[in-house]
């Protein structure tokens, strides 16, 4: 499936989720950086997060019912790794104020 996106908004990152029915999208654009999840089968998007300042690094859970993904937080003026819960649409902060050059990364249960 192709992706069109309008002029003004700018795709930074493309990861595709483990069973390829996915695809998380980080786009910038004129009111900031977003997160969103796109459904290859239909097309239909989904917003995940915004932010003003970074949001990237977005990585999939090996089940497919998570995303993490680094965030700037201008409370604390770091950056945070949080995680994004599929399912119920919840957000959870995870570690505060790594580096950015953290990438987020999953490891299977054993």
């Amino acid at each position: 499936r192709e992706v069109t996106l309008p002029g003004d908004i700018g795709l930074n990152e493309l990861t595709a989720s483990p069973d390829g029915e996915q695809v998380a999208v980080v786009v910038t654009g004129t009111s900031g950086i977003a997160i969103d999840r796109i459904n290859t089968i239909t097309g239909r998007g989904e917003a995940v997060a915004s932010s003003l300042s970074y949001l990237g690094q977005v990585t999939w859970s090996p089940d497919g019912d998570w995303l993490a993904y680094v965030e700037t937080d201008n409370r604390n003026g770091g950056d945070n790794i949080a995680l994004y819960h599929l399912p119920t649409g919840r957000h959870f902060p995870f570690i505060t104020t790594p580096r950015r050059d953290w990438s987020p990364v999953w490891r299977p249960v054993e």
